[in-house]
């Protein structure tokens, strides 16, 4: 009798660790998808990884994202590219900016203006010949994001530079 208390024990102990495990490993994904794995002041982590869009070669779209047709057009002619794409999925805003602002760096994309105006975030980067306006707005729990690229205006970097024509 003795012998079969000690053994239940055992396997109470057993059923019990196994279950703190079980419940740990469903608990532990939760947690870093809400951020509460990472302690103050820790470095973000990479926000997202890109996959490659044909006609947006140099410009990423985070995983999970799918193209929106209705909502969006393109024109390719040699190297001259109008874009305006429109993607939706499921990555907050917050950290899809970061994720622009990374991966746009490393792409050879200048952030030259960003704004943040009622939940919706705008980014405009230059490259040596086009601009990319990149907007991130809230749509029903998803994430939509708008991608306009089109060519440099031409001239605008000589006409920024002038001064104004005094007038007689």
């Amino acid at each position: 009798m003795n012998a079969r208390w000690v053994s239940s024990s055992v396997r109470h102990r057993l059923v019990a660790g196994i279950a703190v495990i079980g419940v740990a490993v469903l608990i532990l994904p939760a947690c870093e998808s809400l951020g509460l794995s990472k302690s103050p002041g820790s470095p973000e982590g990479p926000t997202a990884s890109a996959v490659r869009h044909p006609t947006l070669d140099d410009i990423p779209v985070p995983t999970g994202f799918r193209l929106v047709d209705d909502h969006s057009v393109s024109r390719v002619d040699g190297h001259f590219r109008v874009v305006r794409f429109e993607f939706i999925g499921d990555m907050e805003r917050a950290p899809l900016n970061r994720f622009y602002k990374e991966y746009m760096a490393a792409g050879g994309w200048t952030l030259r203006q960003e704004r943040f105006d009622r939940g919706i975030y705008d980014m405009r980067f230059d490259s040596d010949t086009e601009e990319c306006l990149i907007r991130l707005r809230p749509q029903n729990r998803k994430t939509v994001i708008v991608v306009d690229l089109g060519p440099l205006p031409r001239g605008s970097a000589e006409r920024e530079a002038r001064p104004a024509v005094p007038r007689p």
